[in-house]
């Protein structure tokens, strides 16, 4: 057994007294030491081997920084004085270094409990931008590390905690962060995204005129519309990240977001063709079972090869935004937050979130395909109705779908100088899988 040396002052007895002096080893340690919310949970207090666990408290304890004070309490054993320097730091995983570290006043290494009142702040820096812990790091590991002489008893203790996503909410953007004027009318004209189980539309413009007989059996129509919308309108969606207290409610801490990244993704779901006519749906069929086992993402939406977004680069759906600086107001025409391609899931893009707790991130494009044959006038889309939030995760429901060419041309006009329109096309916004289905596609959420 290891031997320790110790340094002891004692008083002898007098000669011939019969009194006798016993040494204690006078000793230091940490008896307990948690964070604890007022009146509600607790964290769970762990120390080294040999030193017995202590009962009571949670490893999942966790709560809203900033909007939430918590307090921090530690009961030292330090009855010689014998403390000299304690420490509180802060880890992450797969990091050695602490992330922040604080020095205890002498006041704080007396013997007994301490309470200190905190509500996650810590010094700004690179880790922590707005100067509170965030979801970006979580969960951590509190540490406190005392250093004296005597004889140390659990002279380290830890505790952990988490801070916690408790939902993502969709919300229409400003329209003011689009910079067609077009795209402004129609995110206007919409007001807001359906509830779950509603369904809205979009009116698009779709004035296609045609000068030849030709024209009536080719994919003039399918061109006119994508020279004249691209990609699709564009429309701002938002997503507001609620953290989770320690009693479980949703609150709104915006700087406990950190630089958490979103992941936006989209997936079409099973296109009902049944109610087309048999040649029509033998087109559709053939045109949506493209590449559908080797390309992302899963879904039957028309394949890039004829038109659609599947397999097409996220830019499609979700272009690419530098963003700018958080301000009190957002500047007209630019788009106020980064939005960046993911790397493996080619078709997903990340973004930042921002102030006011908003993560307003990829501007959802929802294209504007050729008018239906089967429902003259209307060439329906899908919109986002409803997200999913795990941990940093943002899910998205949204609708990028290109129609390939029209499969039943109308017959060609005996009249070969004669023009011909077709209606204008809407963009629809629909409710969630279980309802009927309309003629081109609606996105599922599935998980990372």
């Amino acid at each position: 057994m290891a031997r320790i040396s110790l340094t002891a002052s004692v008083a002898l007895a007098a000669p011939g007294g019969r009194n006798r002096n016993r040494l204690r080893p006078a000793s230091h340690g940490v008896a307990d030491f948690r964070l604890r919310s007022p009146g509600g949970p607790q964290s769970r207090c762990h120390r080294p081997a040999p030193f017995p666990a202590l009962t009571g408290g949670d490893d999942g304890f966790h709560f809203a920084p900033e909007v939430e004070p918590v307090e921090l309490t530690w009961r030292l054993l330090n009855t010689g004085g014998l403390v000299r320097a304690g420490k509180l730091e802060l880890f992450t995983r797969y990091r050695k270094a602490p992330l922040w570290s604080r020095e205890l006043s002498r006041e704080e290494l007396l013997q007994g409990e301490h309470r200190w009142a905190w509500d996650g702040r810590v010094p700004k820096s690179e880790t922590f931008p707005d100067g509170v812990v965030t979801v970006e790091h979580s969960p951590y590991k509190l540490k406190l590390t005392l250093q004296g002489s005597g004889l140390a008893q659990a002279p380290v203790a830890w505790t952990f905690f988490h801070v916690l996503v408790a939902g993502v909410d969709l919300e229409l953007g400003e329209p003011r962060v689009l910079s067609r004027p077009r795209d402004r009318e129609l995110t206007q004209s919409l007001k807001r995204l359906p509830a779950p189980g509603e369904k809205a539309e979009i009116r698009l413009v779709g004035n296609v005129f045609k000068t030849k007989p030709s024209e009536m059996s080719d994919d003039t129509d399918h061109q006119l519309h994508r020279k004249h919308w691209g990609n699709g309108p564009e429309l701002p969606l938002f997503a507001r990240a609620w953290l989770k207290d320690s009693r479980g409610n949703r609150v709104d801490a915006p700087k406990a977001l950190g630089r958490v990244r979103f992941l936006w993704d989209w997936e079409d779901e099973t296109e009902a063709i049944e109610h087309h006519a048999p040649t029509a749906r033998a087109f559709l069929k053939h045109a949506l079972d493209r590449h559908c086992s080797t390309s992302q993402p899963k879904g039957d939406n028309a394949h890039r090869d004829v038109g659609g977004k599947r397999g097409a680069p996220s830019l499609a759906v979700f272009p690419r935004q530098a963003g700018y600086a958080p301000q009190a107001e957002p500047r007209d025409g630019a788009f106020p937050f980064r939005v960046t391609p993911c790397n493996k899931r080619g078709w997903a893009a990340y973004s930042r979130p921002g102030p006011q707790g908003r993560s307003r991130d990829a501007r959802a494009w929802c294209s504007s395909p050729p008018a239906s044959r089967e429902t003259p006038g209307e060439s329906p889309c899908s919109l986002p109705t409803t997200a999913a939030g795990m941990a940093a995760w943002c899910w998205m429901w949204t609708m990028m779908d290109r129609c390939p060419p029209p499969c039943a041309p109308p017959p060609a006009s005996s009249n070969p100088g004669a023009r011909s329109t077709s209606p204008a096309s809407c963009a629809r916004t629909r409710a969630p899988p279980g309802s009927r289905s309309p003629p081109y596609r609606a996105i599922s959420n599935r998980p990372f």
